[in-house]
């Protein structure tokens, strides 16, 4: 771990500026050039939206301040491992928080198995890393911009021990599902539904939501703050006639083995179709 932790914004933002097109689209470097625009500087006008905060700290712009640090030895990223050091940080905890496939290759978007050691090392590390962090002379976690770095903290500590390696209640965890991403997406359908209105009455909203429920399924708006990156479920109201299980069809449930990632309940209620 980098004890010395000293960042400085100008070096990303002069990679992405200048030297990204400069230095790294010269046929020379044989380094192809990474998409990112003013939108991933000027990321106040757009703070709501996170994919920017992904793309910036991301493994491929670490990658490419070592790159022009050590084989290029341009003096305007010299001691830029620090810098690089956090965004592959960052880039590995977004990777394990969202993760989507159990058959993922990339080694942090996999599933997390109680089995696998490998990702809590990673978590205990990371937290350590982000409790160390500094601004000036005050730890990051006690400054006024400490929410973000509070939140990778209370997420590693929260689920993952006792879910899945202590309890072992479940196989392996999609973390993605645990995302408040289905949750924006939902409220963005319903401020879509309300016109001008962006705080709806409880009638209003009573009516938005039949309407969900009845004629469509909750997708998200491409253009919101928020896209959906797998196909879950937010809403769904079927037709049918509720189903139930006897006996008999439960204990020939619980003798098959069944690969999920959520724990299964003997009995669940559906929406009813108003």
């Amino acid at each position: 771990m980098i004890d010395n932790f000293q960042r400085q914004w100008d070096v990303v933002s002069a990679f992405f500026v200048e030297l990204a097109v400069k230095k790294l689209s010269q046929p020379s470097t044989g380094f192809l050039v990474i998409r990112k625009n003013k939108k991933n500087l000027q990321w106040v006008n757009e703070k709501m939206k996170v994919k920017l905060a992904v793309q910036t700290l991301s493994k491929s712009v670490a990658e490419a301040l070592d790159f022009l640090n050590k084989d290029l030895a341009i003096a305007d990223f010299k001691d830029s491992e620090a810098t690089a050091y956090f965004c592959r940080t960052v880039n590995n905890l977004f990777d394990v928080f969202n993760s989507r496939n159990r058959m993922s290759k990339k080694p942090y978007e996999k599933p997390l198995p109680p089995a696998t050691a490998q990702y809590f090392n990673f978590l205990e590390e990371a937290k350590d890393y982000l409790k160390s962090l500094k601004l000036g002379d005050t730890r990051v976690i006690l400054s006024r911009r400490k929410l973000g770095f509070l939140g990778f903290i209370i997420s590693i500590n929260s689920l993952y021990e006792y879910r899945v390696k202590e309890t072992k209640e479940l196989k392996y965890l999609l973390t993605y599902k645990l995302s408040q991403d289905h949750l924006k997406i939902f409220f963005s359908c319903i401020r879509s539904k309300g016109g001008y209105s962006n705080n709806p009455t409880s009638k209003q909203f009573q009516n938005i939501l039949k309407k969900l429920l009845l004629h469509t399924e909750i997708s998200g708006n491409e253009a919101s703050n928020v896209v959906a990156l797998d196909s879950t479920s937010i809403l769904h109201c079927s037709s049918s006639s509720e189903i139930k299980i006897s006996e008999d069809m439960t204990s020939s449930s619980n003798s098959i083995e069944q690969d999920e990632d959520f724990i299964q309940f003997k009995n669940f209620l559906r929406i009813s179709p108003w």
